[in-house]
């Protein structure tokens, strides 16, 4: 399908994510599970009392006395040590990590109301589930912990899977200036009383006479959290954007672009959407939001500017970073010393740009998805060729149709197409009008990666039957689906492949009826004048060749502001590591530099947040 643009780079900077484990689920008891609230309380009582009671005594070779037997895992954020992302599988393993490494929690505790629940979508491993919190050596923290009936030690109750991550530092919480401890006046009481808080808010952004303990190289969802969370925390942070408004990242973009995930999937730290909102929301919506959450939150933005040069000092523990600043419209320079580095530029590098034998002939328009701001009345009877069968490339395939362009889609490989009502309803139960965002993003990230695959998978195969007219419908328009028995997890697919996925929000009948066309499976040979020519001697006239093929990975972005020292220095950014983590994003690389990635959305970043 052509050769890609610089792939030493794309090659070197995006190693395969690791294989995911395959699991089966744990054997399920036929002993009766309680339903009601006080027996589950004093069973959960009664485990968590003695686990306590090992991590006290530090009698670490009893672990596995409070695990299930076949198989347990405890999944741990900066609970365990102070640094350690990791997902211990098995009694064994995890004694071993504890004895080696030591516990900071010093005591776990059931929180909100625990509940009896099955563990798998088909109703038959029955557990007991409820919210944790812990204190520990340097901090609280929060967590998940599913119990089930060991069958190999008599149908005791045992640990199945517990997850833990730090919430708050001893000293250092977000409670001390939110809610009932939020402050009297909009300024500080040293700040002039002749001026207001506008005032106050423009000279703190100027870092005049102050510098930022954190910059922040990116204004999107991440870059916007991250330094919410960390300014909530007392940690000065100056952000950073080449955009000329905040928001711009989504008010850029194509014209009818919007949510494909609920909202409450969306939802940012401390400023929920307004109540009024659609599930979907528009690009222009979001990005209307995104500009006043740094105004509401008191962020200190500096739109235009772009990094000139950045040094790591080892000996005084800060970067030397020389920005440059464009908003006024001519450069002004400043030279800022932070003690971190956020790069928060999105999971994606520049734009992946096939190159195809014959481009300099071929006389229409050629040019990457990023670069469509959306189809117009011009478009009717326009010959389109959209190459890429992703979100992007059926969202613009889509509205160039709608605009009357006789449109055909290019698609390499499969896709796993799932139908919008479908995947609301399946995702509804953990985010919903009633649930916290907190809480539900607090349940997905507490299973260990081979459990999600393997209940995604399932979940998949629910969603595929319902989806089944619409993939047989696809299918026989020559657009190929992902099918039994190789279905996978949506969420494993964004956690794997960053995409491989679509989402219908209306272009998958119009594929399916015949009104886009398909060109599957086939590679591109040239283009001529008029036409893109396949290697069988097929051939798709068109007019214009939208190329919807994805970027390269985020670390060319920052070999190419930081510097090959730096690059060279992080692990491959998305895909899963070998214990089931995700690689390279919220982490601090300590051992060189202090820089991270925030490739991530509200929890992971509030973790980030937690790392100072």
């Amino acid at each position: 399908m052509g050769s890609i643009a610089n792939p030493s780079t794309w090659a070197r900077d995006n190693e395969p994510s690791h294989p995911i484990q395959k699991v089966d689920y744990p054997k399920a008891s036929s002993a009766p599970v309680p339903t009601e609230g006080t027996e589950i309380r004093q069973i959960l009582s009664n485990l968590l009392h003695n686990f306590n009671d090992i991590l006290f005594r530090k009698e670490f070779v009893k672990l596995p006395e409070v695990l299930n037997t076949e198989s347990c895992y405890w999944k741990d954020h900066i609970g365990i040590t102070e640094t350690k992302f990791t997902t211990l599988t098995g009694a064994a393993r995890i004694t071993e990590f504890i004895h080696e490494n030591g516990c900071l929690i010093k005591s776990i505790a059931a929180d909100k109301d625990p509940k009896s629940t099955s563990f798998d979508p088909a109703d038959t491993v029955k557990c007991l589930q409820s919210f944790i919190t812990f204190d520990s050596e340097i901090g609280t923290g929060r967590g998940l912990v599913n119990i089930i009936r060991d069958v190999d030690d008599g149908d005791r109750w045992k640990i199945y899977t517990l997850f833990t991550f730090l919430y708050d530092l001893h000293g250092v919480s977000e409670r001390d200036v939110l809610g009932e401890n939020r402050a009297q006046y909009s300024r500080p009481d040293n700040f002039s009383k002749e001026k207001n808080w506008k005032d106050y808010v423009e000279e703190k952004k100027r870092f005049v006479d102050d510098e930022p303990t954190v910059l922040v190289v990116g204004a999107g969802h991440c870059g916007l959290m991250a330094a919410a969370r960390l300014e909530m925390l007392g940690v000065k942070c100056l952000i950073i954007d080449l955009q000329k408004r905040g928001g711009d990242m989504w008010r850029n973009r194509y014209h009818n672009l919007c949510l494909h995930d609920p909202c409450w999937m969306n939802k940012m730290p401390y400023f929920p959407y307004p109540a009024n909102w659609p599930l979907f929301a528009s690009k222009d919506q979001i990005a209307g939001f995104m500009e006043y959450y740094v105004t509401a939150l008191d962020l200190n933005l500096w739109n235009q500017t772009s990094i000139i040069s950045s040094t790591w000092n080892a000996e005084t523990a800060h970067w030397t970073v020389v920005l440059e600043n464009r908003s006024t419209g001519s450069p002004v320079r400043t030279t800022h010393h932070p003690r971190h580095i956020v790069q928060a530029t999105g999971l994606n590098g520049p734009p992946r740009i096939p190159s195809f034998q014959g481009a300099s002939d071929f006389q229409g328009k050629i040019h990457h998805s990023s670069a469509f701001s959306g189809a117009t009345p011009q478009y009717a009877g326009r010959k389109v060729i959209v190459v890429g069968a992703g979100n992007s490339g059926h969202d613009i395939a889509y509205h160039a149709h709608l605009h009357g362009a006789r449109v055909t889609m290019v698609q390499r490989s499969e896709t796993y197409v799932v139908g919008h009502s479908t995947m609301i309803n399946a995702f509804k139960s953990r985010y919903n009008e009633q649930t916290h965002t907190e809480d539900a993003d607090l349940i997905s990230a507490a299973m260990p990666i081979s459990l999600t695959s393997r209940i995604g998978h399932d979940v998949s195969l629910m969603l595929y039957r319902h989806d089944l007219p619409l993939l047989e419908s696809l299918q026989k328009a020559g657009f190929k689906t992902v099918t039994p028995p190789d279905l996978p997890s949506i969420l494993i697919l964004a956690q794997t492949r960053a995409g491989g996925f679509y989402v219908d929000i209306g272009c998958s009948p119009l594929i399916a009826s015949g009104a886009i066309k398909v060109h599957q499976g086939r590679n591109i040979s040239h283009l001529s004048a008029t036409s893109m020519v396949f290697d069988d001697g097929s051939e798709v006239e068109a007019d214009e060749i939208i190329l919807a093929t994805g970027y390269v990975g985020v670390k060319v972005r920052t070999r190419e502001t930081f510097g090959d020292k730096v690059a060279d220095s992080i692990e491959t950014i998305w895909g899963i590591d070998e214990e089931g983590e995700q690689r390279g994003v919220y982490k601090r690389y300590c051992s060189n530099f202090s820089f991270l990635f925030s490739d991530c959305l509200d929890r992971p970043s509030k973790l980030l947040g937690r790392s100072w």
